[in-house]
């Protein structure tokens, strides 16, 4: 879809993992309110000023990556493309010599070959520049799970063809928007920070709520709950190394809310525990609970609450008959002590939790690292069972 807006805003495309796309345009319309935004398939496309994208960006959670779209070209043949893309204004958004990504998507193009294409785009930066531009490719930080710390980073390109029209998009957020920085321990699955956020809007959770996490693993759900509206204005986003961008004025850090519901980390190693504590207080919120506890010696510490975990699947936990035992004694666990709460629990998909007093309320399809998942919303107590 194109966007017709006033002159001084430009088209942008925020992008949801799968299974989180309401909950980005839910996103969006609140950290950009009065902006024309229209869903489409993998994101939401947004009309906004430039300033209004800047100071929205230390919001945005559930969002993986926001593009702006610069051009729409049309081409047949390669000479064609490199010239109408060096004449595009890529000064407003690279440095030449800058380092760079080119990620390049093409269907139903004659000119289809993307490792050409990109060598292409590569050509044009640097025509256009007047310096050649070092091309970068994921796989050479592949090992790492945060962004690079590096005096100016790669910009990162998009290049998407359709039936011969070559859209070019430039990364206005960076790494830093799904990685927030405090991540640095992790155990063997670890769940990214944009799904979890996700999965704390899915389930409709708001700091007045007590929630747990009984599995939590390097602390992921509570150090993003504890976040939830923070302002990352300290963070650096791509888009603030832009050379048509004013240096941003020095701000204080926004501390997570106090007097917020309570918030609690459990899990049964004390070794991810005390990389959980670590982890948040990276994030600025070593203020939360971390408990080393075993889910089913736990007790609720409140009457009601949201229970959203993330427990262990797959090949962690050996033959089919261990997965039936753990969904089954999850499921007898939930019904029996969590009375009254209410749980959201992330599982393979076409995975069933049932036992007397428990209820699936919603089944949410996501993806989590390429592998299906579902979350299941639960309605616990008297009554709920299947």
């Amino acid at each position: 879809m194109k966007i017709q807006p006033d002159p001084a805003c430009r088209a942008w495309f925020a992008v949801a993992s799968p299974g989180l796309e309401d909950a980005v345009a839910r996103e969006v319309e609140r950290v950009l309110p009065g902006c024309a935004f229209f869903p489409e398939k993998g994101g939401v496309l947004v009309s906004a000023r430039v300033e209004q994208v800047r100071r929205a960006l230390p919001l945005l959670r559930v969002t993986a990556r926001l593009w702006q779209r610069v051009a729409q070209t049309r081409g047949r043949a390669f000479g064609e493309l490199e010239r109408k893309w060096a004449a595009l204004p890529w000064e407003a958004y690279m440095r030449a010599g800058q380092s760079v990504r080119i990620d390049v998507t093409t269907h139903r193009c004659r000119l289809h070959h993307t490792g050409a294409l990109r060598e292409r785009l590569l050509d044009a930066l640097g025509k256009r520049l007047g310096q050649p531009c070092t091309l970068l490719r994921d796989t050479d930080d592949a090992n790492s799970h945060e962004p690079a710390a590096e005096a100016r980073p790669a910009a990162r390109l998009l290049v998407r063809g359709e039936q011969d029209a070559f859209e070019l998009s430039v990364d206005a957020g960076g790494d830093t928007l799904a990685f927030r920085g405090y991540r640095l321990e992790i155990g063997k699955a670890p769940l990214r920070e944009t799904l979890a956020a996700g999965l704390l809007h899915l389930a409709g959770w708001t700091p007045a709520e007590p929630l747990v996490d009984p599995m939590c693993g390097a602390g992921t759900i509570p150090i993003e709950a504890a976040l939830l509206g923070v302002d990352r204005t300290q963070a650096r986003f791509a888009m603030d190394d832009w050379p048509s961008m004013t240096p941003r004025a020095p701000v204080m850090t926004q501390a997570p809310a106090a007097g917020a519901g309570l918030v609690l980390g459990c899990d049964r190693d004390p070794q991810m525990v005390d990389k959980a504590r670590r982890n948040a207080a990276r994030a600025g919120a070593d203020t939360l609970r971390f408990e080393a506890q075993t889910f089913e010696a736990l007790a609720p510490p409140a009457p009601s609450g949201l229970l959203l975990f993330n427990p262990p699947y797959g090949h962690r936990l050996g033959g089919p008959s261990a997965v039936t035992r753990q969904w089954r004694d999850l499921a007898k666990t939930l019904a029996l002590r969590w009375q009254g709460w209410r749980a959201g629990v992330l599982v393979p998909q076409g995975t069933r939790l049932e036992a007397p007093g428990l209820r699936t309320v919603r089944d949410h399809p996501l993806k989590n690292g390429g592998l299906p998942v579902s979350l299941l919303e639960l309605a616990i107590g008297p009554g709920a069972g299947p």
